[in-house]
Parts: C-alpha cells; structure tokens; sequence
C-alpha cells in the first residue's frame, strides 16, 4: 500500500501516472468525509494498492498530526502487510515530524547532490527527537559518472576489501 501524505506538494498521482476516479484520499479521509476504502484505489498494471492525497485542505499540519492519522494508520495495518507513506520533506515543514509517531519507521531518501551533509544529520535528529524508528536511508537518482571520487575496477566483498589494503 502506497500513500500519499504530502498533503501540500503530492506527487504520486503524478510520478505513477495515475489518472484519478476520485477526489478522495488521506485529505478527505484524515478529515472525515470519507472512508477508506472510498479513498483507496488498485492500481493493475503495477500490482499496488493507492491512497492518493486528495484535495489538498487548508490545515495539512493539524490533520497528520491529528488523532485521525493515528486511526487511517493503524486501520491500514489491519489490511496490508506494508504501508509506505510520502510525506513532506522534513527539512521543510514539520508535517512528517508529527506523522511519523503513528508509523513504525522512517526511511529517509536524499537525492544525490541535492542535500547537504548537514541537512541530512540535522533530517534524522529530528526524527530521533520524536522518537522514530530510522529504518534506514535511500541515495536516489544516483549517477556515477558525477561522484568522480567513487570509482573502482572491481567489487570487493566487505571482508575481502579490508584484508587488501
């Protein structure tokens, strides 16, 4: 199950190129005119389940740090075995911060030259601050033709690296 929880800048609906049947989604759902399984859709062609946003609202702070998020989570994991939920970048609001004590972990992804070293340390203390579950970090759009100072002629194995030099 993919949601979208960037209730200011959602993207999913755009990057999976879904073409949407509904307004519905976590907005609607976190403020209470409609259910979940109104806001859910089965995406085919991928194999996934979708919570779009929804209408972006007025308050996207207040409702994922409501008690409804707590509810649309813990309703999700009775259903799926995996929730992925976006979220805004933590850098920027503070959104994920709240939403993230309903959630069993945090995967934090950084964009290759995008981020600074600093904003990536200071993004997972303030996870840690409001104690989540960092579930590890994912390096995205990746090019190593950029990063001049990651190059080698062969693949070493963790031990073997080590041991050679």
């Amino acid at each position: 199950m993919l949601c979208d929880c960037d209730l200011r800048r959602p993207k999913v609906q755009r990057y999976l190129r879904i073409k949407a049947s509904s307004k519905n989604g976590v907005s609607t759902v976190l403020n209470g005119s409609c259910t979940i399984d109104n806001a859910i859709g089965y995406v085919e062609e991928l194999g996934i389940y979708v919570m779009l946003s929804g209408p972006i609202p007025p308050n996207p702070g207040e409702l994922l740090a409501s008690d409804n998020s707590r509810a649309m989570i813990e309703e999700l994991k009775t259903r799926f075995d995996y929730i992925i939920c976006d979220t805004p970048p933590i850098s920027i609001v503070s959104d994920t911060l709240a939403f993230s004590r309903y959630t069993d972990g945090a995967v934090v992804v950084v964009r290759q030259n995008y981020a600074a070293r600093n904003e990536i340390s200071e993004a997972v203390e303030k996870l840690r601050t409001v104690d989540t579950n960092m579930l590890g970090m994912i390096l995205n759009d990746y090019d190593s033709k950029i990063d001049a100072n990651y190059k080698y002629d062969k693949y070493y194995s963790y031990k073997n690296y080590y041991a050679e030099k």
